[in-house]
């Protein structure tokens, strides 16, 4: 049922990358950055842990706010675009990979993504995506892809013993299957936006806004977020708005 919706992705990506290209050229040629980063439209990109309800949140911010929503669509085309398996690309950003582990299995496997090559590839989709929709991005690194006065960029928390208490409904999982899987999960996640864009995921200056889901609920967080990108996005989705009421 997503092969539709993955092959329009397709297509959007394969044409406005070429004139993403162009733009990129005239902009290196003129010596002037904002060419592109002026044509991203609004977004919303959401870093969450494991189990925190980002998915909700993201589900909920897109529809209220009529935008596309981008999560396994990413995955999909970034696979297609390196032909490689959809599962290798779903496990980067989820499951670190180090350069040794890089070396060995595109080695013993060819059709293997390294990790440079999946980020190379996923900032070419997000940004042509970014350039053609409004948008709202569910993990990904996307916050730290796009420029961030054009954007809200969350992180979705949660207490680690709420975290554990979802997975374990969510998926069946026992008590140390649960625990496990989240400790790998933060850990990869962490390693890799260290690795691959120099910031640590913790670090609350990443990030317009935290929300801690031990304390909201997920109507109280929307709400929260669209007053948020309301203001900071505004005067640039609407520069000529009067002042004043």
């Amino acid at each position: 049922m997503e092969r539709p919706r993955r092959v329009g992705i397709e297509r959007l990506v394969e044409n406005q990358m070429n004139r993403w290209n162009v733009e990129a050229r005239l902009r290196h040629s003129e010596s002037d950055d904002s060419t592109v980063e002026e044509g991203i439209k609004p977004y919303i990109a959401i870093s969450r842990l494991r189990g925190s309800h980002g998915n909700e949140l993201g589900r909920t911010l897109a529809e209220r706010l009529g935008y596309k929503l981008y999560d396994r669509e990413l995955v999909d085309y970034v696979a297609e675009r390196a032909n490689v398996r959809a599962e290798a690309v779903a496990a980067l950003g989820e499951t670190w990979y180090n350069k040794t582990h890089d070396w060995i299995s595109g080695t013993i496997d060819k059709r293997f993504l390294r990790c440079d090559e999946y980020v190379r590839h996923l900032a070419e989709a997000v940004t042509t995506i970014a350039l053609h929709d409004a948008s709202v991005f569910l993990g990904r690194a996307v916050g730290f892809i796009l420029p961030p006065e054009r954007g809200l960029r969350l992180r979705v928390v949660a207490p680690f013993e709420h975290r554990l208490r979802r997975m374990m409904e969510l998926h069946d999982m026992s008590l140390a299957e649960a625990t496990r899987t989240l400790h790998q999960s933060d850990e990869a996640k962490r390693s890799f936006i260290q690795a691959y864009f120099r910031v640590d995921m913790c670090d609350p200056l990443a990030y317009d806004l935290c929300l801690n889901f031990g304390t909201l609920t997920v109507e109280q967080a929307v709400e929260i977020c669209l007053v948020a990108f309301k203001e900071k996005l505004d005067p640039i989705a609407a520069p000529a708005t009067a002042r004043g009421g």
